[in-house]
C-alpha cells in the first residue's frame, strides 16, 4: 500500500476527517509565487555557481504577478501590485538572511520514497547538501519549535531524506510564509534516534489506515470543521 506523508499527517489529526474529506489542495497565489522564486534562486545558484541578484528576483516576481494583467483594469492591477509588494517583503527576509549568507548546493522538488511494510512517499521542497544535510520546508502555517517537532509530515520527510541520502544526522529548516509578507523560520536538528522513532509511528499509522480505523478526534479544530455536527459526542 502506498501512503503519502500528507495523508499520514491528516489521519494523525483526525481519522474521521481523513476518510470523509481526504486531501484537497489549497491554492494561495502569493505563497506559490514566493516558493517558486525561492526555488528558482536555488536552482540558479546550484547550476551556475552564481547567486541571483535582488534586481533579478524582483523581475521574476513581477513577471509572475503581472502576467495577463491589463493596465486598463485598475482593480486587477492594484490587487496584483499588493501581491507583488507582500511577496517581495517575505522574499527580502529570506534573500538577505539565508540566500546571501550560505554556500548553496540545493536541489528542489524531489520525489522520495521509503519501503517499510508500506511505501511512504512525498515531494520534498528542497534539500541542501551541506554538513549536516538540510531539509528545507515551506508552509503557510504558523510555526513554533514545538509545532515543528510534532509535525508528522515534516518529520516523516526527514526519515525519507535520511534513508535516501544515507545520512545519520540532518537539519530540518521550516520557513513559514504568511499573508502581508510575514516570514518566520525555525530549525531543528534531527538524529537517527529521532528518525527511528518517527518511522515506527509511520508504520503504526499505516496499519490503522489499512484496518480502516475510523473515529473522530475531538479537539478545538472541530469548531471550524464541516463535520462537527456529525461527530459530536
Amino acid at each position: 500500500m502506498k501512503l503519502n506523508l500528507q495523508e499520514l499527517e491528516l489521519f494523525s489529526q483526525c481519522p474521521r476527517y481523513y476518510w470523509e474529506k481526504k486531501i484537497s489542495p489549497v491554492r494561495d497565489r502569493q505563497f506559490a509565487i514566493i516558493t517558486h522564486v525561492i526555488k528558482k534562486c536555488y536552482i540558479t545558484a546550484t547550476e551556475t555557481q552564481f547567486k541571483a541578484t535582488w534586481r533579478t528576483v524582483v523581475g521574476w516576481v513581477d513577471a509572475l504577478v503581472f502576467k495577463n494583467i491589463s493596465l486598463d483594469n485598475d482593480e486587477a492591477f492594484q490587487s496584483a501590485k499588493s501581491v507583488s509588494e507582500y511577496a517581495l517583503i517575505a522574499l527580502q527576509s529570506w534573500y538577505h538572511s539565508y540566500y546571501l549568507e550560505e554556500n548553496l548546493n540545493v536541489f528542489t522538488d524531489l520525489d522520495l520514497g521509503l519501503e517499510d511494510r508500506y511505501y511512504f512517499y512525498d515531494k520534498i521542497d528542497a534539500i541542501q547538501l551541506s554538513n549536516p544535510v538540510r531539509l528545507i520546508v515551506f508552509t503557510r502555517e504558523d510555526i513554533t519549535p514545538r509545532s515543528i517537532k510534532n509535525n508528522l509530515r515534516n518529520r516523516g520527510q526527514c526519515v525519507l531524506v535520511s534513508s535516501n541520502l544515507d545520512c545519520k544526522d540532518l537539519m530540518l529548516r521550516v520557513h513559514s510564509i504568511k499573508e502581508r509578507g510575514g516570514f518566520t523560520t525555525f530549525e531543528k536538528p534531527i538524529d537517527t534516534l529521532d528518525n527511528n522513532r518517527v518511522q515506527k509511528i509511520m508504520v503504526s499509522i499505516g496499519q490503522s489506515i489499512e484496518r480502516k480505523v475510523n473515529y473522530p478526534s475531538r479537539t478545538s479544530a472541530c469548531n471550524q470543521c464541516q463535520l462537527d455536527r456529525r461527530c459530536r459526542l
